[in-house]
């Protein structure tokens, strides 16, 4: 082997190195969502810590699943921990212990609406007052 191609060899080498780290600590970093009428059904006004959201709407923008275990509750997974949601509740029941939510979570025509303050109560993720939802990844 001679020096040229082993110069290329290594300045190849170096730059498939640059490109892996490049996209690992690109996908570190947090994402940033508007929440706009895209994702509910009617767009409120203002979005609130009571302004309710279809759990479908954002399940695969963060990666949680929802099952229904009984006629009206469910179980929520989200990055390892559990969360056990009853339509018309106000408590959300979780391996750390109950929350409130700050209103009730419905489950209308197949579509389970839980209030936006949920999320916030989810790790790495947080809910900013105007309507913008921060995920870390």
């Amino acid at each position: 082997m001679n020096v040229k191609s082993y110069f290329s060899s290594l300045t190849l080498f170096f730059l498939l190195i640059l490109i892996l780290l490049t996209s690992v600590s690109g996908s570190l970093g947090a994402e940033e969502i508007m929440l706009n009428d895209e994702y509910f059904n009617i767009m409120p006004k203002i979005i609130d810590e009571n302004t309710l959201i279809a759990l479908e709407k954002i399940e695969e923008l963060i990666a949680i699943s929802e099952h229904r275990i009984e006629e009206d509750r469910f179980l929520l997974i989200y990055k390892g921990r559990f969360y056990l949601l009853q339509n018309g509740s106000k408590i959300i029941e979780t391996e750390n212990g109950k929350f409130s939510l700050p209103s009730e979570v419905l489950y209308i025509n197949d579509k389970l609406l839980v209030p936006i303050y949920l999320l916030d109560i989810l790790p790495g993720i947080e809910f900013k007052e105007n309507g913008v939802l921060i995920i870390e990844n």
